[in-house]
Formats: structure tokens, C-alpha cells, sequence
């Protein structure tokens, strides 16, 4: 019974280790584009697009290249909005600005 405690109690620990370590990343839209416009994060990590345009709205669509999977798309974001999402799976992820598709960003989610 005891190796199988200490089995358990490692996943356990380890689990939690993962989900300590998640950061957030803080991406701003403001002059007609993403700041930063590339971001290399882990899987488990966050990040949040803040609109920080006086007057203006923007989006985040946001794709996994090479996948099959249904874009994600934050809305409108008004002045003074955010969305985020959480990166679970590793890859690449192209974005733009539904509105203005010339605005365009990439998260890259590492292994």
C-alpha cells in the first residue's frame, strides 16, 4: 500500500506543479496591431488581448495551423476590453483582427 501512496502522491504533486507554473501573457491592441505580435508560451499558459484603442473595436480569431478545429473568435472588443484564452495543446496558432484581417499575430505553444 505504501509505494502505491507514493506513486499517487507524486501525480499529485506533479499535477500541481504544472498548474503553478501556467503564466499569463498579456498581449495589447493598440495602433492597428498586436503588441506583442509573435508570443512562444507553454501548454497550460494564458493569454490575454486587451483593446487599448481610444475609439476603436477589434477581434481575435484565432486558428491552430494544420488543424481541422473551429476558429475561436473573441467578438468585438471595444476600448478597454479583454479576452483570453488558455493553450492546452502544443502548435502554432495564427490569429487576426476580423475587422481589420491586415492586423495578425501568432502564438507559438512549445512541447
Amino acid at each position: 500500500m505504501r509505494p502505491l501512496r507514493q506513486v499517487l502522491r507524486g501525480l499529485f504533486l506533479s499535477s500541481l506543479s504544472w498548474t503553478v507554473s501556467a503564466e499569463v501573457i498579456e498581449v495589447e491592441i493598440s495602433k492597428y496591431q498586436y503588441h506583442p505580435q509573435v508570443v512562444t508560451i507553454q501548454r497550460g499558459d494564458t493569454v490575454h488581448w486587451t483593446n487599448l484603442e481610444r475609439r476603436q473595436y477589434h477581434s481575435v480569431i484565432l486558428h491552430r495551423e494544420g488543424s481541422t478545429d473551429a476558429k475561436l473568435d473573441s467578438g468585438y472588443l471595444f476600448p478597454g476590453d479583454r479576452w483570453n484564452h488558455t493553450f492546452t495543446e502544443a502548435g502554432y496558432y495564427a490569429y487576426l483582427c476580423g475587422p481589420h484581417p491586415e492586423m495578425s499575430g501568432r502564438i507559438e505553444v512549445e512541447l
